[in-house]
């Protein structure tokens, strides 16, 4: 069993030696501003629209394959996952984010302020996230992801705050790579002395660098409490049957004995 600090070095280490989780995590933190993008009430349109569906899509296999090589850089041992297997974990991962959206837009329809609605967000994507990492990391179907998800918000209220934690700070990574990058990028294109300036493109580079670190770190965080949330749980119930077992046989032998 691992305490807090030992995951954060475990997940540091992990995450330096592992240069290509730069790389899909920036894609995947990518990939969910897009999504932020695209279902914002202005954006309902036709041609916009026609890329939401493919690009909930490519989060939820990139999320899902992201996902296993954490799992099976933690454990050491490389499962292959069979490809029908795979496809099942992918299609549960986008019904869960797809069925979070549409929470998420019909709650947005009451027009209520700001922030309770910034709350119920967190609230709802967050336990999205939850029932994605019992969907793709115990093998769950759809509705006994959500119910186990929903079960660890009354149980381990611990894990559920930090699966809102790490999803508030990924959708400020988002909001970081569009907002200071791409928009920004935008506006220099006005200017084509800034436009053509290293440095400009050099500052942006190093942000999204330091976005696709922070953001591999807290994949590869989120995934390694949730395995030793789950395998402590586990040993938990083993202990508590093996202390139910010998009270079992030791209350036979004292029967054995009287007899």
């Amino acid at each position: 069993m691992l305490t807090l600090l030992q995951i954060i070095h475990k997940s540091l280490i992990s995450t330096g030696r592992t240069p290509r989780w730069w790389i899909l995590a920036l894609a995947q933190v990518g990939l969910l501003a897009a999504i932020g993008e695209l279902a914002r009430p202005g954006n309902f349109k036709p041609v916009l629209m026609g890329w939401f569906l493919p690009v909930v899509f490519a989060l939820s296999t990139l999320t899902v394959w992201f996902w296993l090589g954490i799992e099976a850089k933690n454990s050491g041992i490389v499962k292959p996952v069979k490809p029908q297997v795979f496809v099942e974990f992918c299609l549960t991962a986008l019904g869960i984010i797809l069925f979070c959206l549409m929470i998420i837009g019909m709650f947005r329809l009451a027009h209520l302020t700001w922030i309770f609605s910034a709350l119920f967000s967190s609230l709802v994507s967050a336990t999205a996230l939850l029932a994605m990492l019992y969907a793709v990391l115990c093998g769950q179907l759809f509705l006994k992801s959500f119910r186990l998800a929903l079960f660890t918000w009354q149980k381990k209220t611990s894990l559920a705050a930090l699966s809102a934690f790490v999803f508030i700070l990924g959708h400020g990574f988002a909001f970081a790579l569009v907002h200071g990058a791409i928009l920004n990028g935008r506006s220099l294109e006005e200017f084509s002395v800034l436009n053509h300036s290293a440095t400009i493109w050099i500052l942006l580079f190093g942000l999204a660098v330091l976005i696709s670190i922070c953001a591999a770190f807290l994949n590869c965080f989120l995934v390694t409490v949730f395995l030793e949330t789950i395998n402590r749980k586990k040993d938990s119930e083993y202990v508590e049957k093996e202390i139910i077992k010998q009270s079992v046989l030791g209350v036979i032998n004292l029967k054995v004995k009287g007899d």
